[in-house]
């Protein structure tokens, strides 16, 4: 009955069913948040409540598959009270789950402990929209406002902050939807409260399905809407409709998933949800190597499920860390890795350090401030192979001259006008420069390890035909995010994705955890 009225809702243009599903909701009212902890018991078996052994000891650093375990999985797994617990290893332990007054998943955290039982890391981990009252908080936040659940959000992390038991332990906050959203929330209230620098040496965020709410949580609590470059890595397909919630800003580095295309006909049209479900993480990134191949598929098989559609798993997701990506960095010091897929990368300003893999990739340089013109502050490609190429189409070659002028590789340097590239090798290291303007000095170089005979081959330097398709996602910050287009004001979908006009942005800062609205 449900689904056939959500699916009559899809059909008659409305999009609320859509928009409900892109956030995993549920229909009802979302209680108030209240303080209900509820201990996860750790070690049991998938769709069971059979205890097994501690922990084993805990390699050297958090892993991606793992973030997405507890970042985008464990909402779904454990989002009513009583349902089984999730089965951990790889050294994490003591899991305990946030719940709201009706019971629903709010947050998690976990430790993780090494041999000695000392604590090195600690998740906490925000579920995406479970109501329509969560939609409500979301806009509000997308709009500049900050209602109860940002704010209790913030409450938690500062536990966490403030607990002596973390005070040497690397804090990680991870989120999916609305949950991404908290927790580019509580990371400026970090900023705000602790100082950049200790939030740069203590927190890390990494975000699925990610809204792009960071300046307004920065403007909220009046710092620097980049405060958190260092430190933020999201993920997004290409095909989310959230992809442009809340504007076109975006905070850190951006990788971007291929199109969810896995369900056809009539199902076809909830592919833009089913990019959005935590499946499409889970498929497409990984799951923790400490979990079984018959955990991994019960999970993804339990979450998938969970999808109006019966399925959100497209077969072409997989398998983990092959497909192709986008990723876009920001304008500090990034440390950017690629997949085996043939991926784009952009690393943008700052010294950019650049790892990609197996695949036929493309470096994206968009104007010669992407790289800095000195060697400490040029980026550095560590694994260039052939079939990769670098590609530098849509940077202007000669800012002297009006529209979009293309480079020309000589043979040698030294530079005797703009439009000009070169390259040599030092032995050990290949450059590549570049010279935009009339003053005949680099104005970008680029550092390759190793030695490289580099001809025209290896660079993009005329537009591709391909290029239309990703000018989108590469011009600017990250996907869409120049085109500002008219968004259809009658759809559900598009106000969600728009700040609503009527909303204007919070003049003053509230209290952190006061219960009301600014």
């Amino acid at each position: 009955m449900r689904k056939a009225f959500e699916i009559t809702l899809l059909a008659s243009g409305v999009g609320l069913a859509a928009l409900l599903l892109l956030v995993g909701a549920k229909f009802g009212q979302t209680a108030p948040p209240t303080a209900i902890m509820e201990a996860a018991v750790g070690q049991a078996s998938v769709n069971s409540g059979e205890r097994r052994a501690a922990p084993q000891s805990a390699g050297t650093h958090v892993t991606l598959p793992e973030l997405v375990y507890f970042g985008a999985a464990w909402q779904m797994l454990s989002k009513h009270t009583g349902m089984p617990p999730i089965s951990l290893g790889g050294g994490y332990t003591n899991a305990r789950v946030e719940r709201t007054g009706d019971g629903l998943f709010f947050a998690g955290t976990i430790d993780r402990v090494d041999s000695t039982g000392k604590v090195t890391d600690v998740i906490l981990a925000f579920a995406g929209a479970q109501g329509i009252g969560d939609l409500i908080q979301g806009e509000a936040l997308a709009s500049g406002r900050v209602l109860a659940e940002p704010k209790w959000a913030d409450v938690l992390f500062e536990r966490i902050w403030r607990d002596p038991r973390y005070a040497h332990a690397r804090i990680h906050v991870a989120g999916h939807s609305l949950g991404a959203g908290y927790a580019l929330f509580v990371g400026m209230e970090a900023v705000a409260a602790h100082g950049r620098e200790a939030v740069n040496s203590r927190l890390s965020i990494t975000v699925f399905g990610v809204p792009n709410w960071g300046p307004q949580s920065a403007r909220y609590f009046g710092v620097d809407p980049h405060a958190l470059d260092r430190v933020v890595t999201g993920y997004t397909a290409l095909n989310d409709p959230v992809i442009t919630n809340g504007g076109t800003d975006r905070t850190g580095v951006s990788v971007f998933l291929p199109a969810f295309k896995g369900l056809t006909g009539f199902k076809s049209m909830f592919n833009a949800v089913a990019a959005h479900w935590p499946t499409t993480y889970m498929t497409s990134l990984g799951l923790p190597s400490w979990l079984s191949p018959q955990q991994k598929a019960a999970y993804v098989k339990t979450v998938g499920t969970l999808l109006i559609s019966g399925n959100s798993v497209d077969p072409n997701s997989g398998p983990p860390g092959r497909l192709p990506i986008i990723v876009e960095g920001s304008a500090q010091d990034d440390s950017i890795s690629g997949t085996a897929g043939d991926d784009v990368i952009a690393g943008r300003g700052g010294r950019d350090l650049l790892r990609v893999g197996a695949g036929h990739d493309r470096f994206l340089y968009l104007e010669a401030l992407d790289s800095g013109p000195a060697p400490e502050r040029a980026d550095r490609i560590l694994d260039f192979a052939p079939g990769d190429r670098i590609g530098l189409s849509r940077m202007d070659a000669d800012s002297s001259s009006p529209g979009r002028q293309s480079f020309t590789l000589i043979p040698a340097r030294p530079f005797t006008a703009p439009r000009q590239l070169a390259v040599w090798s030092d032995g050990k290291a290949t450059w590549i420069a570049g010279n935009v303007d009339r003053d005949n000095a680099a104005d970008f170089l680029i550092q390759l390890d190793g030695d490289h005979h580099l001809s025209a081959a290896d660079f993009v330097l005329e537009p591709l035909a391909t290029n239309s398709a990703l000018a989108r996602y590469i011009d600017g910050k990250a996907a869409v995010l120049k085109s500002h287009r008219p968004v259809r004001q009658n759809s559900m979908v598009a106000r969600a994705a728009w700040p609503s006009p009527w909303l204007e942005p919070c003049r003053s800062r509230c209290p952190v955890r006061s219960n009301r609205a600014c």
